[in-house]
């Protein structure tokens, strides 16, 4: 894959045995799956302090966002209508340190994967 993104076994998102994956660290906003589909993923800033802008397009009804720390420890999740395309996230209060995050778009039992560096 030329867009230097990884296929990765086990990025902490918990993706069950049997889904398809794809680790998607590098800066490109345009994410290709292993089927085929594309999707605009970003993240932006990145890193952020106060507040994190998810950007992202070509997801169906039912599709999940989560974000794990590190450790693979769920810190925050919610579904995503097909039309929801930007929205923000709050990194006040207790929930998010400065650290690393993995956000991750659970759709039709593929998974795509964002680093979110959180500096406050």
């Amino acid at each position: 894959c030329s867009s230097g993104m990884i296929v990765s076994g086990d990025d902490g998102s918990g993706a069950a045995p049997g889904q398809q994956q794809r680790n998607a660290a590098g800066s490109s906003p345009i994410v290709e799956t292993e089927r085929g589909n594309a999707y605009f993923f970003e993240l932006t800033p990145n890193p952020a302090s106060g507040l994190v802008n998810v950007h992202l397009h070509g997801h169906s009804a039912g599709a999940h966002l989560y974000i794990r720390d590190q450790l693979g420890r769920l810190v925050w999740n919610q579904p995503l209508d097909a039309a929801e395309s930007t929205f923000n996230i709050s990194l006040e209060g207790n929930r998010f340190i400065s650290g690393i995050y993995y956000v991750t778009v659970l759709n039709n039992g593929e998974n795509i994967t964002k680093r979110l560096v959180v500096a406050k």
